[in-house]
This record gives structure tokens, C-alpha cells and sequence, in this order.
């Protein structure tokens, strides 16, 4: 069996590196970097370039990219799993969307730290590169009124939208939500 693609995005796809990282893949985004220790460090890595920057996929010539089409994150990502025939993607929020780190549940019965006290009741993970707590249960999100995007629930749920888009992402499962 293949390893999982590990990916690095340009500072244009940003939003892209945060779904994938959702997804479960380990996916690096230094905006401040300029585009040849990109290139350098996807090859050396062995990772997969996100970019739109046609400039530096045909100057710089990495030896492995995808050259994004859209400006839309959802757009992108559905681009990103098709091109490289991924299975159906599941929201599986095991590494930091912020910082990329690994992340692991939150010990049970150890207090989380006053900034996350109102999480108590949550289903904390931690992440151990940013030191952060993130709430892992997307009930209470959508209590709070932080429900994942129409667009969102389009590919990843496709049984509940329209039958166009249902047809278009046909290849993708509902998301197992944990």
C-alpha cells in the first residue's frame, strides 16, 4: 500500500492547505518563502506542489505539482483529489489546521487550560507543535452556529445537494464525522 501524498501550497492556497489538512493530509504552506525553496523543498520532500502560479511551474519545473484552475477552495480541493484519484474524502481533523502538527486526544479528566474552559464538555485534540486545543465535535460547532458552508456540504455530502451537483461529485462519500 502507497503512503498518503504529502502536499506543500503556495501562499495562494492557503485555504486549500487548511481543507486537506481537515482531510487528514500532511500538507505544509510557508507563504514567506519565495517560489525556489518551494520547489526545493517538494522535491526533497518528495511532496506534491499546490500552486496557481504558471510562472513558476513552467521556470522552475517541479518534479511533482498540480497547477491549480480555480480561485474557489472547494473547486480546488475536488481538482486536487481527482488528480491524483484519492478515495472519498472524510473529515478526519487529525492534524492542525493552523500549524500542520500531528494532532492527539486531549488526556480525559485533565482540565484544559483557561482559554479552552468553555470546551470542557468537547471532545478536546491538542496539538503538539502549536501547543493548541481544538474542539473536535462538529455537533456542539453547529450549536455555536459554525455549520460547515453549502459548498462545503456539496462535496462532501453529496446525497443532500442538487442533482447537478450530486453528479459532479458522484466519486465522493459523506463524510464519517467523529
Amino acid at each position: 500500500m502507497n503512503p498518503p501524498p504529502r502536499f506543500l501550497a503556495d501562499a495562494m492556497l492557503i485555504r486549500l492547505a487548511r481543507w486537506l489538512r481537515a482531510l487528514g493530509y500532511d500538507t505544509a504552506c510557508y507563504p514567506s518563502w519565495p517560489d525556489s525553496a518551494l520547489v526545493a523543498l517538494a522535491n526533497r520532500e518528495g511532496r506534491w506542489l499546490l500552486t496557481r502560479d504558471r510562472a513558476l511551474v513552467r521556470e522552475l519545473r517541479p518534479d511533482r505539482v498540480i497547477a491549480i484552475e480555480s480561485q474557489r477552495p472547494l473547486a480546488q480541493l475536488t481538482q486536487v483529489l481527482e488528480a491524483l484519484t484519492l478515495p472519498p474524502p472524510q473529515l478526519r481533523f487529525d492534524r492542525c489546521l493552523l500549524c500542520n502538527g500531528p494532532l492527539t486526544d486531549w488526556l480525559v479528566g485533565r482540565p484544559p487550560p483557561q482559554y479552552a474552559s468553555h470546551c470542557a464538555i468537547a471532545r478536546l485534540r491538542h496539538c503538539a507543535d502549536c501547543q493548541r486545543l481544538l474542539a473536535r465535535s462538529p455537533r456542539q460547532a453547529h450549536e455555536r452556529g459554525t455549520q460547515a458552508s453549502p459548498a462545503a456540504n456539496k462535496l462532501l455530502n453529496p446525497r443532500s445537494s442538487s442533482p447537478q451537483t450530486a453528479a459532479m461529485t458522484s466519486a465522493y462519500a459523506a463524510p464519517v464525522l467523529t
